[in-house]
């Protein structure tokens, strides 16, 4: 019994010692220890852990939390060959691309020239040889074109209309930006490409100009030469023109004489026809035809009638009213077109002051939406200054970093 009691002082003497104790197996046991010592064995554990944890983290050289540095090198190491490589790849993709931009565009300005050539000779060719309706164009400038076109729309019933024939809504935008983009780049490369194609047009017409002066030099010293052999051949054709002219005159006094004759004995001849020729003294009766009282010889006939005249002038009569009926018809046809033109322009005119009036009503819509919308951030942001930003960190803040490991 006294040994029983004796154990039970010692195994109470060691608890109250010893925080800790390990049993048989080598676990640690907790003994339970008063509220008081508990908190400060916690304490001073939190305390030891933070001066190691201190040393393993402030210390530079014998830190040994992180990562591999040499892994790390390679990699950069790694990193920065891929990005030579990949810099040298794309130096030499744009010099490729742009040998083959600058070879594209020299073939778009030889296509644009070759296809401004053919469309010079095709308005030439039609202006030449083609009449106004015949032309592709001439829709353009039909005077009958509205009268012509159908339109878009012809009753509930257009077999045109199918399920998807709806109209686009006013005030629907929502590529505005990416189009506006869209436009910027094109209108640079259109830029980019004009003042590739002024360079080239002004370098042809350097060539150009060059190749006229030596042409035009080549032609001074041809003109010279032709100059001298044309005053040549002049002198020697004077000398022969000297000699037929000597031979010429002979010969036209020789003609002279005989048309003297021949024109003497051709008078006499005459006088004796017009003495002579019922022709000429106009015979009723050689005009009288073996076929019939009411024809003639038309080659003998002399002229008509008084009646006959006065008939044909009463044709005429008739055909100048008809013609100034016609006339007054088309006339009154070309008013009432001009009428309808001018109602038609008074229409558009009154439609597009209507477009107007609504663009400018949307435009003060979305300026006073702008202007409300600029006082709301406005008060926004006074209210952020004024009211939730009031409380601006103070020195001690910036002074804690690096006092604690945590």
């Amino acid at each position: 019994q006294r040994r029983v009691t004796w154990g039970t002082f010692l195994l109470f003497v060691c608890c109250l010692c010893l925080p800790s104790m390990t049993d048989i197996a080598g676990r640690t046991v907790k003994v339970p220890l008063p509220e008081d010592e508990k908190i400060a064995a916690s304490i001073e554990r939190r305390q030891r852990e933070e001066a190691e944890r201190k040393q393993r983290i402030f210390n530079a050289k014998f830190r040994s939390i992180g990562i591999d540095k040499s892994a790390l090198d390679s990699q950069i190491a790694e990193k920065e060959l891929m990005k030579q490589n990949e810099a040298a790849r794309q130096r030499e993709f744009d010099e490729q691309s742009l040998f083959f931009s600058t070879f594209l565009k020299q073939q778009e300005i030889e296509r644009q020239r070759q296809h401004h050539l053919l469309e010079k000779q095709d308005k030439e060719f039609n202006l030449t040889f083609l009449r106004a309706e015949q032309r592709k164009d001439f829709d353009l400038s039909d005077p009958l074109r509205l009268k012509k076109d159908v339109p878009a729309r012809i009753g509930d019933e257009d077999p045109r209309c199918g399920p998807s024939s709806l109209q686009k809504f006013d005030g629907e935008d929502l590529a505005a930006a990416e189009r506006m983009a869209l436009q910027q780049a094109q209108m640079a490369e259109w830029v980019r490409q004009k003042i590739s194609e002024k360079e080239y047009m002004k370098q042809e017409e350097r060539d150009e100009l060059m190749a006229y002066v030596q042409q035009q030099e080549m032609f001074t010293e041809i003109r010279r030469q032709m100059e001298q052999e044309q005053a040549q051949r002049n002198r020697d054709a004077q000398v022969a023109t000297r000699d037929a002219n000597l031979y010429l005159a002979e010969e036209r006094r020789l003609r002279d004489a005989q048309e003297r004759m021949m024109e003497e004995r051709s008078a006499q001849e005459d006088v004796m026809h017009q003495t002579t020729s019922a022709f000429l003294n106009e015979d009723p009766a050689k005009a009288n035809s073996t076929f019939g009282a009411h024809r003639v010889v038309k080659y003998e006939w002399k002229g008509m009638s008084r009646d006959q005249m006065q008939e044909i002038l009463n044709t005429q009569e008739g055909q100048k009213r008809e013609r100034a009926l016609i006339q007054e018809q088309e006339r009154q046809r070309e008013r009432e077109y001009e009428l309808q033109s001018e109602a038609c322009r008074r229409l558009l005119i009154a439609s597009q002051r209507e477009m107007e009036r609504k663009r400018n009503q949307l435009r003060a819509n979305v300026r006073d939406y702008q202007k409300s919308q600029d006082q709301e951030f406005k008060a926004r942001y006074a209210h952020l200054n004024q009211v939730v930003y009031t409380n601006p960190p103070a020195e001690e803040y910036f002074t804690q970093w690096g006092t604690s490991s945590r």
